[in-house]
């Protein structure tokens, strides 16, 4: 259930990710992209953050599982401009 998910979780790891991701809205220019629009939902800040915790998140899931390139700010300009 929920109550039972939300309890035994590691909720340092979880403060982590949320308090990375805040600090990354000024440094990623996709962190800062996605912030802004969920603001634009008419989110609040703590949501807005925490949604792109969980983006950081399933970032990282994914960098562990799969040999991709590194992160690029350039490969990210040029892909974000296709969409």
């Amino acid at each position: 259930s929920w109550t039972r998910w939300r309890y035994f979780c590691p909720k340092f790891l979880r403060q982590t990710f949320v308090e990375y991701a805040g600090k990354s809205i000024r440094h990623s220019e996709w962190a800062r992209a996605f912030y802004l629009a969920q603001k634009a939902q008419g989110k609040s800040h703590q949501a807005a953050v925490r949604a792109l915790a969980y983006k950081w998140k399933a970032r990282a899931h994914s960098e562990c599982r799969i040999d991709l390139p590194a992160y690029s700010t350039k490969d990210w300009r040029r892909n974000f401009g296709q969409k």
